[in-house]
Parts: structure tokens; sequence; C-alpha cells
């Protein structure tokens, strides 16, 4: 399912986007170029095998806060807020296409 990018921020070569009005909001970085009312695919997994081919961003990442909402994944340096559930310190694949 395609969501639209309701917000960027950017903060140096950092782009702060945030999809579907807060469900999403990734740190990724300026290279990708994803603009504002974009529709962008969000697959999150923690198989590497099941990542799409062809995406504008992977990132790999690591759980480090847990809610009854939602997880905040740290990816090389780069914050991910996901409305996914897994568990602490779990690895998992954050993919835009």
């Amino acid at each position: 399912m395609k969501y639209s990018v309701s917000d960027i921020k950017t903060i140096g070569k950092i782009d702060r986007i945030e999809i579907k009005k807060g469900k999403y909001i990734l740190n990724i970085p300026s290279e990708a170029n994803i603009k504002l009312g974009d529709k962008l695919n969000i697959f999150i997994t923690e198989k590497e095998n099941d990542l799409p081919r062809n995406p504008i961003v992977q990132l790999l990442g690591s759980v480090i806060r847990k809610t009854d909402t939602h997880c905040l994944v740290s990816a090389g340096g780069l914050l991910c807020q996901i409305q996914e559930q897994f568990d602490m310190d779990q690895t998992v694949y954050i993919s835009i296409y």
C-alpha cells in the first residue's frame, strides 16, 4: 500500500520524512530526493531475503525503544519511528520503494 509523504524537514544532509501524519517518521539521506506528496511503499521485516528489489532507501537498524503503539529504530545513527511491534534489540530492515 502506498503512503503519501505528509511532511519533510531537512537537517543538514538528512531529511526527516513523516508519512501518514506520524504513522512513520523516518530520517533518511537527502540523496533519496523524496518530495512532499510522493507516494511510497514502506516494507519492514526482520528477514533479509524478504526485501524488495530496487528500493529508493534501505536501512538496517536495531530496535532501541518500544511502547504500546510504536518502536524506535536506530539505523546507523538515523532514527525511525515505526508502528510495527518488534522486540528490543531486534534487527530490522526498513525499505522504502
